[in-house]
């Protein structure tokens, strides 16, 4: 046969498959697939069809005022879903989980430090990041060998290893402060949590 040149009967998309085909001085056709293209995100949008990384997830809206903050942690590996088609947003979120998030955004470095805490389980999903965290001074344990890695964790926790992580990073954490005093109950704040807290609150991190 003396084919010509490929000519596209069908275009690729991100999810389904193309097809070309050329035709012989004799008549005869030769077809081809075109795989498909796959996503191409770019800080969670795809360039080409605009689906959003987690448009997998049943349970994310679109409008919602999360939805962006999903795509961002989810597009970098920070987060991931709960399973393939659920990320569950309101999901309580426990200490390991945070500190696994900040693990994983530190690049998920190599650890050889040990920890002695007595209830974090070897070959846990959080074993690295919990004993990296407490290495470098961003979570500290309940108690000197507890981690309490499925309790809650709470808004001054959480702030307080962001406050960690951030110094941790190299950030400047001094020139950005706010005041607690339009909150009743900022006298309930734990030591600890009181510098973190006025960081936090001055930077919009919380509210």
């Amino acid at each position: 046969h003396s084919f010509g040149e490929w000519t596209v009967t069908k275009e690729a998309t991100c999810t389904e498959e193309g097809a070309k085909e050329r035709v012989c001085e004799c008549g005869e056709k030769e077809t081809e697939v075109i795989p498909a293209l796959g996503h191409d995100f770019v800080n969670g949008e795809c360039s080409r069809c605009e689906e959003t990384l987690t448009s997998k997830f049943e349970d994310v809206q679109v409008p919602s005022w999360y939805h962006e903050g999903v795509d961002f942690v989810v597009s970098r590996g920070y987060m991931l879903g709960t399973t393939e088609t659920r990320f569950d947003p309101n999901l309580k979120t426990s200490r390991a989980m945070v500190v696994t998030t900040l693990y994983r955004m530190a690049g998920s470095p190599e650890v050889t430090a040990t920890h002695a805490f007595t209830d974090v389980k070897v070959g846990s999903y959080y074993e690295k990041a919990v004993a990296w965290g407490a290495r470098n001074g961003i979570v500290t344990g309940k108690s000197a060998d507890s981690f309490a890695p499925n309790d809650l964790v709470t808004r001054q926790e959480l702030v307080t290893f962001l406050y960690r992580f951030a110094n941790y990073k190299g950030v400047d954490t001094t020139s950005r402060y706010d005041s607690l005093a339009a909150f009743v109950d900022a006298d309930t704040l734990s030591a600890y949590a009181v510098q973190p807290m006025k960081w936090a609150v001055g930077t919009g991190l919380i509210k």
